[in-house]
């Protein structure tokens, strides 16, 4: 075994933490398991707050975040400049043995940290960032980031995908196999299991009623309008099924209009955004969980469905048909069809022992490939193979 330094990792990412860090306990406990490996671990990522926030906690797990502007280029810019410059500090102090990044700009910072200190390249791609409809988020945005991804997938030095979709493409565009690997999104077993989701149960749930639940970001690429569409032309069918959708997003406003043109306001309900402790809960007391992305790298919903015994129909696309097996353990629907996703609604609450095979095989599939212990143990399993191969 090669004797390595001190080893201590940098992680980038430009996901929003509390301000007070040690709140975020899952993520919390995935650090901590991941100091069977390092040493000790830096998160550099960004808060709510209108100033930085800095975290020195247990087990040698520390934090720098920055705060998040609202404009969107602006929030780049100071996350680029200001990220750089407290790497610079950090590494004074910590010598990274790696950067590993999170998302497609936090590469910009680990690809240049990389080049100034030196040390290991992480690249980490969590979304179907290769296949972004421009018509969907714009001809440019998407242009950059297919680039951009591209890019940094060659020069890492190591890649992590959360999906066998998204290394399938990684390998056509050049990327060597040999140093991608496929580590699935972690599903929290504290928190995504039936006894803990089962002891609050919201009361917009009745027992008499088919629940069918979204649960996401109200924007332009989830598809909420076709699940409203696909429900307009069920709900003459049956007078017992309801849609709950959960989430904000710039659509919301268009989301519900919709539905009062369609005067289904007694009949489909926004939560808006609900507390991550009860999403467990909203889950777990729905009958079925519809996720109708247009694009998805993985779709980490349909796994903490599968833990909850909650069965899911899900568009057709990406990251989400290698997840899924149709009518194994979920149903799937042609992306933007209203009309198919209707017909497998219906198609579902119209036989239960349908029903009852997908909820069981979805659990076995889960326990299987997407549980916690599983994803952590290929985590470290990583990053042995990096740095000891």
């Amino acid at each position: 075994m090669i004797d390595l330094p001190k080893k201590n990792l940098c992680l980038v990412s430009r996901s929003v933490y509390p301000n007070i860090f040690s709140d975020h306990t899952q993520n919390l406990r995935t650090f901590n398991e991941w100091r069977s490996f390092w040493d000790g671990i830096c998160v550099l990522s960004q808060t709510e707050s209108k100033k930085s926030v800095f975290y020195n906690g247990e087990n040698n797990i520390n934090a720098v975040l920055l705060p998040r502007k609202r404009n969107q280029l602006k929030n780049l810019l100071y996350f680029f400049f200001f990220g750089i410059k407290e790497i610079y500090f950090l590494n004074r102090k910590y010598k990274f043995l790696a950067f590993q990044a999170s998302d497609t700009p936090s590469a910009v910072v680990c690809y240049l940290a990389r080049l100034v200190f030196g040390g290991k390249f992480i690249y980490e791609i969590q979304g179907d960032i290769f296949n972004l409809p421009s018509n969907i988020v714009g001809h440019i945005h998407s242009k950059t980031i297919k680039l951009l991804g591209k890019f940094f997938a060659i020069k890492a030095d190591a890649v992590r995908v959360i999906s066998p979709f998204i290394l399938d493409n990684l390998v056509f565009f050049g990327v060597d196999k040999k140093k991608i690997y496929l580590v699935y999104p972690r599903c929290d077993d504290k928190i995504f299991n039936i006894n803990a989701a089962n002891r609050f149960k919201p009361k917009i749930f009745l027992e008499n009623s088919k629940n069918i639940i979204y649960l996401g970001n109200l924007t332009t690429g989830k598809g909420v309008d076709v699940l409203i569409k696909a429900f307009a032309l069920l709900s003459n069918e049956t007078e017992s099924i309801r849609l709950i959708i959960c989430g904000e997003g710039e659509q919301k406003q268009y989301l519900t209009q919709l539905v009062t043109e369609m005067k289904l306001n007694n009949k489909i309900y926004f939560t808006g955004k609900i507390a991550y402790e009860h999403v467990p809960s909203y889950i777990y007391h729905s009958d079925i969980l519809v996720l109708p992305s247009f694009h998805e790298g993985f779709g980490r919903v349909i796994i903490e469905a599968m833990a909850l015994d909650t069965v899911v129909i899900a568009s057709r696309v990406n990251g989400i048909k290698h997840l899924i097996s149709d009518t194994n353990d979920g149903l799937l629907f042609e992306a933007g069809n209203e009309i198919d996703l209707g017909d497998k609604i219906m198609k579902l609450i119209g036989s239960k022992s349908l029903y009852m095979k997908l909820k069981e095989n979805a659990q076995d599939k889960y326990t299987k490939f997407y549980s916690y212990k599983k994803s952590i143990t290929d985590y470290i399993n990583m990053y042995k193979n990096i740095f000891y191969e």
